[in-house]
């Protein structure tokens, strides 16, 4: 029996339902790619072009009008002998291939259409990824600039206890160059960041100018999760039985070819020498000599035969994706919340240790700053972990249905 996911995937992402102006959440982000996306575009015109397909294969070959004209200019003897024949006539399928040709069309629309889900599930994974990076990205940026904060202000202490005797010179250097490194990362954070913001612009298709400030939760809860299966209702294997169809269809298709079909005709034909005017009639149907119908049909079959070894090869490597994207998933979330729980909290209070303890002259300017640092990198990996859970996450909802 199917395994279910416990996940929220729609509370995990769903934005709220006031979003302040200026600002964009996940489900705007998403709204907008769907509108903007060409792929999407690309696909839902092949499905209408699909459609039409079948009303073309629904429609019978346009009758033929012909004319025939014998003996025209006279004989030596100068009499005219010319014959006129001028007739219509239709061709009449015997085989049902009308209704075979509209199977293999719709089959293809099936397809189509499957490709538009696809392509729907692959790009809003895509978006789910670079909105929840880019949100990553502030909550480290916001840890980098406290950090240049809490650097710059034990910089100017250690100056002031140095200038009143209480510090060394080597303690105001050390405290001067780890609030200049401090500087350097707050740059590159925001540099990072910048790159991360137009990225997702491109993606969404809107220009970097009008790109609205992304906001959602990034630190709301993280929840376990079971294994799941790839099911045959999963679009990409979808798209896979319609076209193993389709081609058995083109089999059955190609078959009709041993069965040819009738043609039809009837015309007026005026002899002038007589000045006789006649109704004449005519049928004709090919001689299946040559069965190419049938090298056609098991080529079409052999086609099948591949196509539902391909969809067993990729249910195969869905499951295998899935299953380490999964483990993907759950380690990153065992480290965040030790991060959360034991090691960001053991960090801050080391920090508040060292800094009150330098106050009182018990540490030295070098121990506040290995706690610092210490208590930032801490609060990173802490973000990293929860970015690397949810980036997971983001690529679940590919297989997952809401």
């Amino acid at each position: 029996m199917k395994s279910k996911i416990i996940l929220c995937v729609g509370m995990l992402y769903a934005a709220s339902g006031f979003a302040e102006p200026g600002s964009l959440t996940m489900e705007q982000a998403l709204a907008l790619a769907r509108k903007q996306s060409p792929e999407l575009r690309a696909a839902r015109a092949q499905a209408q072009a699909a459609g039409q397909d079948i009303r073309a294969a629904g429609l019978w070959h346009n009758p033929e009008l012909g004319f025939e004209a014998e003996n025209v200019g006279g004989d030596n003897l100068g009499k005219n002998r010319g014959e006129y024949t001028l007739g219509i006539s239709q061709e009449f399928p015997l085989s049902g291939r009308i209704g075979k040709a509209k199977d293999v069309a719709r089959y293809g629309l099936n397809a189509a259409e499957q490709t538009i889900q696809l392509t729907e599930r692959e790009f809003d994974a895509m978006v789910r990824s670079e909105f929840t990076r880019v949100l990553a990205l502030q909550e480290i940026s916001k840890v980098r600039k406290a950090q240049e904060v809490l650097a710059r202000g034990f910089s100017e202490t250690a100056t002031k206890r140095y200038e009143a005797g209480g510090a060394s010179e080597l303690d105001t250097l050390q405290a001067d160059s780890r609030y200049e490194e401090a500087q350097l990362a707050t740059i590159a954070i925001e540099k990072q960041l910048e790159g991360a913001l137009k990225s997702l612009a491109s993606l969404l298709g809107v220009p970097f100018s009008d790109l609205g400030h992304p906001t959602g939760d990034f630190y709301h809860q993280l929840d376990d999760a079971q294994t799941v299966s790839i099911g045959t209702s999963y679009p990409a294997l979808q798209r896979f039985q319609s076209l193993e169809e389709q081609a058995r269809a083109e089999a059955k298709l190609a078959r009709t070819q041993s069965i040819p079909d009738l043609t039809l005709g009837a015309g007026v034909r005026y002899q002038a020498e007589g000045d006789v005017q006649s109704f004449v009639v005519g049928a004709s149907i090919p001689l299946p000599f040559v069965k190419r119908g049938k090298y056609e049909s098991a080529s079409s079959m052999l086609r099948a035969d591949a196509l539902s070894a391909e969809r067993e090869r990729l249910q195969r490597d869905l499951q295998q994706d899935l299953t380490r994207v999964m483990v993907m998933y759950e380690s990153a979330s065992i480290q965040a919340s030790r991060y959360r729980d034991k090691l960001l909290p053991q960090a801050a209070k080391g920090y508040e240790l060292s800094r009150d303890g330098y106050a009182a002259g018990r540490y030295s300017a070098l121990e506040v700053i290995i706690a610092q640092q210490h208590l930032t990198e801490t609060n990173i990996r802490y973000i990293e972990s929860l970015l690397e859970a949810r980036l997971a996450l983001a690529e679940m909802t590919k297989y997952i249905s809401e």
